[in-house]
């Protein structure tokens, strides 16, 4: 993503197209996108009775001819002096397209550089030929990797694809220069168009899977999207060139960030037999467990402090898993009712009766200890057991440590843990939420097995329990 572009040109609203104002857009990657203008929207002779707060989109043509469509704004100051002028920040920025209306803002594809996505998928290409002299000159061979194509769901589908460019000796350089890429692409099947916001959400989904896979936060450095109608040129052999259409917006800071390969989570050579259909698997499992999914990638990739938050989060999300994936029942509906209205039918007192019948009407779910003893045979993996350790004390201090922290009440509980305590509980935790989720995806047990055991978060676990 660009860290600072500058547009200068005239800008107006899709309901006024007829009112113009000077103006000039800045965005920082950092601080976001903000739009000066020269004059107000409204009543020009009146600016000082503007009612507009906020607008879905700000049209714009720069001086150099690019349209720009500022999508979700607000007005955060207006400025008095010799002239009137008015700040305007905006969530998203398309250049190389106008929309009157957000539902205009439809694509038919989208295509992301993200960081880290090359460095895990550690395919270059580039290869140098055997020599036998060392004062002879090496030749390098570039042959492109395949892509990598996934299906999603009857509306879009999703490849991993490579890209590179050369640059050869002129004027200004004297040396061959050469970049390649890696980009994901999600594009509709039969080139339909839908919105936006519908688009972005299988975008988010990717970037929670990458971030399961690698263990870190995604940076998305550019994205590109595409729509049918508008085509740039037409080549010779009537193709026909679509035009590029930039979004720009603010970026997450994140300051873990990966230098090589060897730090990710995953190897991704090791899981490319179990490619695209873990990538399939992950979009299908997304529909039914979405909040689970979101807390798992949130701390695989945490790039903030550690807190009891986290290890609510992660406690709620292995609950969640159990009660939606497994069961959410002590004995089937039928029985229990029957179990029901035979104790309700014992009780005499109108008041005893209701009272009773309100703490039966939940007595049938499992207790979280249930739950969890549950999840952990069920997981069967070596590395889980390893780094969980005695699977009575793991279940005590979750539980105990859990209704303290939603509670705030120590009494009766002998179990409660530091903050450091707490942190090696929750990443425990995590560990056994990530295990049964992937098997979910890649149903391959060693596997996971050996994952978790050469991994940089969990290896050392696995290690001193088995030594």
């Amino acid at each position: 993503m660009t860290e600072k572009v500058v547009f200068k040109g005239t800008w107006f609203l899709p309901s006024n197209i007829e009112q113009r104002v000077a103006g000039t857009l800045t965005h920082n990657a950092d601080t976001g996108t903000q739009l000066e203008i020269e004059d107000s929207f409204d009543d020009q002779d009146k600016p000082f009775e503007s009612k507009l707060r906020n607008v879905d989109i700000i049209l714009g043509i720069s001086k150099e001819g690019d349209c720009i469509t500022l999508f979700s704004c607000f007005l955060i100051r207006t400025i008095w002096g010799n002239s009137y002028k008015a700040v305007w920040e905006a969530n998203k920025v398309f250049v190389g397209c106008h929309a009157l209306k957000p539902s205009d803002l439809c694509f038919a594809e989208v295509v992301l550089q993200v960081r880290p996505l090359f460095l895990w998928l550690n395919s270059s290409g580039i290869q140098i030929t055997d020599f036998t002299t060392p004062m002879q000159s090496t030749t390098f061979t570039y042959s492109k990797p395949d892509n990598i194509t996934f299906s999603i769901d009857e509306k879009v589908s999703g490849e991993l694809g490579f890209s590179n460019s050369f640059s050869f000796p002129s004027s200004h350089s004297e040396a061959i220069e050469f970049t390649h890429s890696a980009a994901l692409v999600i594009k509709t099947l039969g080139a339909e168009e839908i919105e936006y916001n519908e688009l972005w959400i299988y975008v988010q989904r990717f970037i929670n899977w990458l971030t399961v896979a690698t263990g870190y936060s995604c940076e998305v450095e550019k994205v590109s999207f595409y729509q049918n109608n508008l085509i740039k040129h037409e080549l010779s052999d009537g193709t026909k060139i679509r035009q590029e259409i930039v979004s720009y917006f603010k970026k997450q800071r994140i300051s873990r960030k990966p230098n090589s390969p060897d730090q990710f989570l995953f190897d991704f050579p090791k899981l490319k037999p179990y490619m695209p259909d873990a990538l399939t698997s992950w979009f299908r499992l997304y529909e039914s467990i979405e909040i689970i999914l979101q807390i798992l990638s949130e701390n695989m990739g945490r790039d903030v402090a550690f807190s009891e938050f986290h290890f609510k989060d992660i406690i709620q999300a292995l609950e969640a898993f159990h009660r939606k994936l497994i069961r959410n029942e002590r004995m089937n509906k039928t029985k229990y009712k029957a179990f029901k209205n035979k104790i309700l039918s014992q009780i005499g007192d109108e008041t005893e009766r209701s009272f009773v019948k309100e703490q039966l009407n939940y007595a049938n779910e499992p207790k979280l200890r249930e739950r969890l003893v549950e999840l952990i045979n069920r997981c069967d993996i070596p590395s889980i057991q390893s780094i969980i350790g005695d699977k009575e004390i793991f279940v005590k201090l979750v539980i105990e440590n859990r209704n303290y922290h939603t509670h705030l009440d120590k009494s009766g509980k002998k179990m409660i843990l530091t903050p450091v305590e707490l942190y090696h509980l929750s990443e425990k935790a995590l560990a056994l939420l990530f295990a049964t989720i992937l098997n979910e995806v890649i149903p391959d047990k060693e596997f996971i097995n050996q994952t978790l055991r050469l991994s940089n978060r969990w290896g050392f676990r696995v290690e001193r329990s088995n030594s």
